[in-house]
């Protein structure tokens, strides 16, 4: 965690800022977040957590049900109305987003007025976009600004660049969830590596429904002594269960270790 990080929420929280909004994509909730948000619960902030509501294969894989479980895995102290699923702000070169911007504002403003909130966000730079504000061309600019200060009405605060260089880029998860399981807490290892067992062993997206999925079930060993573990896997094969043998392996994940 970053050492100064519980100071600077106490510095906003003398001036008056009460409410810390974690925005982000959580695709997944990893431990950069969950860092930010132990040391806002431990300065005694009210903590909400504003996640996109986009889903694609590639970028976006975690639905916002799945997501609201990760973060609740990990702090269930949290209420589940405090994470907020927002309305991705268009950006790119689209068209002028200032309605959008103006509706994000409006939207937190409800539950985090501005004179109370602090809204953290880690900036990258592959985050930069040509957007359109109020008819004005903007090149290369991060859309928060125009949430945030000095355009915008709330209260910004980064992670520092020397926290960002210890936070691995969320697509690492994504191209490779075995590996990345060190960057994880170990409730969301185990929920995501159990989404992508199902998803591949279903061939559906791993952001798609479960109402069809076959249940997952580990079959290493018997529950019942009379039976053997292999009998065991067979009665379940034959009744049409999915099942891991022991701990489950992606099979997109190639081992360079030999």
């Amino acid at each position: 965690m970053e050492e100064n990080l519980q100071e600077r929420l106490a510095h906003l929280k003398a001036q008056g800022k009460t409410k810390l909004v974690v925005l982000g994509r959580f695709q997944p909730f990893h431990k950069g977040h969950e860092d930010m948000i132990r040391a806002a619960l431990a300065t005694g902030l009210t903590v909400y957590i504003s996640i996109d509501h986009r889903v694609d294969e590639k970028y976006n894989p975690y639905s916002p049900p799945q997501r609201k479980q990760m973060i609740h895995s990990v702090f269930p102290e949290i209420d589940l109305d405090h994470i907020l699923v927002r309305k991705t702000v268009a950006s790119g070169n689209g068209p002028d987003i200032t309605e959008n911007i103006d509706l994000l504002i409006k939207e937190l403003s409800v539950v985090t007025p501005p004179e109370e909130t602090v809204i953290f966000y880690a900036r990258k730079m592959q985050d930069k976009k040509d957007i359109i504000i109020n008819g004005v061309s903007h090149q290369a600019v991060h859309v928060i600004d125009f949430l945030c200060r000095p355009h915008g009405p709330y209260e910004l605060l980064e992670m520092s660049p020397e926290a960002m260089k210890g936070v691995r880029h969320a697509s690492n998860f994504r191209k490779n969830v075995i590996a990345c399981n060190d960057m994880l807490a170990p409730q969301v290892a185990a929920y995501v590596m159990t989404e992508h067992a199902l998803a591949n062993m279903n061939n559906r997206p791993v952001g798609a429904g479960k109402i069809h999925d076959k249940p997952i079930i580990n079959a290493a060993q018997s529950p019942d002594a009379s039976i053997s573990t292999g009998e065991y896997q067979q009665k379940l094969l034959k009744e049409g269960k999915v099942i891991i043998v022991g701990e489950y392996k992606d099979p997109k994940h190639k081992d360079n270790s030999r």
